[in-house]
Protein backbone atom coordinates (compact mmCIF):
# COMPACT_ATOMS: atom_id res chain seq x y z
CA UNK A 1 0.00 0.00 0.00
CA UNK A 2 1.49 3.48 -1.02
CA UNK A 3 0.82 5.11 2.62
CA UNK A 4 0.98 8.68 0.44
CA UNK A 5 -1.26 8.34 -2.88
CA UNK A 6 -3.54 6.59 0.13
CA UNK A 7 -3.65 10.20 1.34
CA UNK A 8 -2.51 8.63 5.36
CA UNK A 9 -1.74 11.34 7.76
CA UNK A 10 2.41 11.69 7.85
CA UNK A 11 1.95 11.82 11.47
CA UNK A 12 1.46 7.92 11.27
CA UNK A 13 4.13 7.17 8.94
CA UNK A 14 6.63 5.61 11.56
CA UNK A 15 8.05 2.84 9.22
CA UNK A 16 10.95 2.96 6.58
CA UNK A 17 9.14 4.68 3.10
CA UNK A 18 8.13 1.71 0.49
CA UNK A 19 10.09 2.36 -3.07
CA UNK A 20 6.56 3.78 -4.56
CA UNK A 21 5.80 5.82 -1.61
CA UNK A 22 9.85 7.14 -2.31
CA UNK A 23 8.56 7.84 -6.25
CA UNK A 24 5.64 9.69 -5.15
CA UNK A 25 7.47 11.85 -3.11
CA UNK A 26 10.06 12.12 -5.88
CA UNK A 27 6.82 12.85 -8.24
CA UNK A 28 5.54 15.35 -5.67
CA UNK A 29 8.73 17.79 -5.84
CA UNK A 30 8.71 17.40 -9.97
CA UNK A 31 5.32 18.14 -10.93
CA UNK A 32 3.21 18.47 -7.68
CA UNK A 33 3.75 22.26 -7.37
CA UNK A 34 3.53 23.94 -4.32
CA UNK A 35 1.13 22.02 -2.78
CA UNK A 36 2.77 18.61 -3.79
CA UNK A 37 6.12 19.98 -2.17
CA UNK A 38 4.39 21.37 1.00
CA UNK A 39 3.25 17.82 1.51
CA UNK A 40 6.33 15.92 0.65
CA UNK A 41 8.09 17.77 3.18
CA UNK A 42 5.48 16.94 5.42
CA UNK A 43 6.24 13.40 4.72
CA UNK A 44 9.77 13.44 4.76
CA UNK A 45 10.23 15.57 8.21
CA UNK A 46 7.46 12.43 10.05
CA UNK A 47 9.97 9.66 8.64
CA UNK A 48 12.41 11.01 10.53
CA UNK A 49 11.47 8.35 13.30
CA UNK A 50 12.66 6.01 10.53
CA UNK A 51 16.51 5.57 10.48
CA UNK A 52 16.02 3.67 6.82
CA UNK A 53 14.57 6.90 5.83
CA UNK A 54 17.34 8.84 6.68
CA UNK A 55 19.69 9.17 2.82
CA UNK A 56 16.37 9.42 1.06
CA UNK A 57 15.19 11.91 3.13
CA UNK A 58 18.85 13.85 2.92
CA UNK A 59 18.50 13.41 -0.87
CA UNK A 60 14.70 15.33 -1.01
CA UNK A 61 15.49 17.95 1.50
CA UNK A 62 18.54 18.70 -0.81
CA UNK A 63 16.12 19.36 -3.13
CA UNK A 64 13.60 21.07 -1.84
CA UNK A 65 15.61 23.66 -0.32
CA UNK A 66 15.78 25.40 -3.29
CA UNK A 67 12.28 26.33 -2.89
CA UNK A 68 11.68 29.24 -0.90
CA UNK A 69 7.96 27.94 0.00
CA UNK A 70 9.18 25.25 2.01
CA UNK A 71 13.04 25.74 2.29
CA UNK A 72 12.76 26.20 6.48
CA UNK A 73 10.97 23.01 6.34
CA UNK A 74 13.14 20.89 5.03
CA UNK A 75 16.57 22.20 6.68
CA UNK A 76 14.19 22.05 9.84
CA UNK A 77 13.48 18.33 8.94
CA UNK A 78 17.78 17.77 8.27
CA UNK A 79 18.06 19.61 11.64
CA UNK A 80 17.35 16.18 13.23
CA UNK A 81 20.37 14.76 12.10
CA UNK A 82 22.98 16.78 13.29
CA UNK A 83 23.59 15.10 16.52
CA UNK A 84 23.59 11.44 14.98
CA UNK A 85 25.05 12.16 11.74
CA UNK A 86 27.24 15.16 11.03
CA UNK A 87 29.19 14.26 8.29
CA UNK A 88 26.33 13.09 5.91
CA UNK A 89 25.13 16.56 6.53
CA UNK A 90 28.38 18.52 6.13
CA UNK A 91 28.38 18.28 2.31
CA UNK A 92 24.85 20.25 2.25
CA UNK A 93 26.20 22.81 5.30
CA UNK A 94 28.62 23.67 2.49
CA UNK A 95 26.75 23.62 -0.66
CA UNK A 96 24.05 25.60 0.96
CA UNK A 97 25.69 27.28 3.00
CA UNK A 98 27.48 29.11 0.68
CA UNK A 99 25.02 29.89 -2.46
CA UNK A 100 24.05 33.49 -2.84
CA UNK A 101 20.62 33.62 -0.82
CA UNK A 102 20.77 34.90 2.34
CA UNK A 103 17.45 33.18 3.25
CA UNK A 104 18.85 29.88 2.50
CA UNK A 105 22.62 30.56 4.39
CA UNK A 106 20.07 31.56 7.07
CA UNK A 107 18.41 28.40 7.30
CA UNK A 108 21.60 26.40 7.43
CA UNK A 109 23.49 28.23 9.80
CA UNK A 110 20.58 28.29 13.08
CA UNK A 111 18.96 25.04 11.35
CA UNK A 112 22.34 22.68 10.70
CA UNK A 113 25.36 24.60 11.46
CA UNK A 114 24.73 25.56 14.45
CA UNK A 115 23.37 22.23 16.31
CA UNK A 116 26.42 20.72 14.28
CA UNK A 117 28.71 22.55 16.39
CA UNK A 118 26.85 22.22 19.38
CA UNK A 119 27.47 18.39 19.45
CA UNK A 120 30.53 17.75 17.27
CA UNK A 121 32.63 21.41 17.77
CA UNK A 122 36.03 19.81 18.02
CA UNK A 123 35.50 17.69 14.72
CA UNK A 124 33.66 20.86 12.52
CA UNK A 125 34.60 23.53 13.74
CA UNK A 126 37.76 23.56 11.73
CA UNK A 127 36.70 22.65 8.39
CA UNK A 128 33.90 25.35 9.05
CA UNK A 129 36.86 27.57 9.81
CA UNK A 130 38.92 26.50 6.55
CA UNK A 131 35.92 26.66 4.66
CA UNK A 132 35.31 30.30 5.97
CA UNK A 133 38.89 30.86 4.55
CA UNK A 134 38.47 30.45 1.17
CA UNK A 135 34.56 31.64 1.05
CA UNK A 136 32.94 34.93 2.04
CA UNK A 137 29.81 33.74 1.49
CA UNK A 138 30.11 30.92 4.45
CA UNK A 139 31.58 33.82 6.23
CA UNK A 140 28.35 35.23 6.92
CA UNK A 141 26.71 31.29 6.98
CA UNK A 142 28.79 30.94 10.08
CA UNK A 143 28.80 34.54 11.70
CA UNK A 144 25.87 35.02 14.30
CA UNK A 145 25.60 31.50 15.14
CA UNK A 146 24.49 30.95 18.65
CA UNK A 147 27.07 28.98 21.07
CA UNK A 148 24.69 25.55 22.66
CA UNK A 149 26.52 22.44 23.98
CA UNK A 150 30.64 21.87 23.17
CA UNK A 151 30.56 25.64 21.08
CA UNK A 152 29.55 27.42 24.48
CA UNK A 153 32.45 25.77 26.31
CA UNK A 154 34.91 29.39 27.05
CA UNK A 155 37.35 27.58 24.84
CA UNK A 156 35.42 26.56 22.03
CA UNK A 157 34.10 30.09 22.00
CA UNK A 158 37.31 31.87 21.97
CA UNK A 159 38.17 29.80 19.45
CA UNK A 160 35.01 30.86 17.39
CA UNK A 161 35.34 34.46 18.27
CA UNK A 162 38.80 34.88 17.42
CA UNK A 163 38.10 33.09 13.64
CA UNK A 164 35.37 35.72 13.63
CA UNK A 165 37.26 38.55 14.51
CA UNK A 166 39.81 37.83 11.73
CA UNK A 167 37.44 37.51 9.34
CA UNK A 168 35.12 40.51 9.75
CA UNK A 169 34.95 42.77 6.76
CA UNK A 170 35.18 46.29 7.91
CA UNK A 171 31.58 48.10 7.36
CA UNK A 172 32.38 51.26 5.49
CA UNK A 173 29.81 53.71 7.03
CA UNK A 174 29.48 57.33 5.49
CA UNK A 175 30.59 59.72 7.82
CA UNK A 176 27.97 61.24 10.23
CA UNK A 177 26.51 64.64 9.87
CA UNK A 178 25.61 66.52 13.09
Amino acid sequence: MNRVEAGIDPFYITSRFTPKERCTLRELILSGGPIGRRRCVGYLGHGTVYPGNRRFIFEMCDKLISDPRVRWAAVSTLHDYAESHPKELWPLVLKWGSVRSRDIRDGVRCCILEHILEYHFREFFSKAARHAERDARFVYTLQGIYKFGEAAEPRNAALYDGLMARLEKPVKRSPRTH
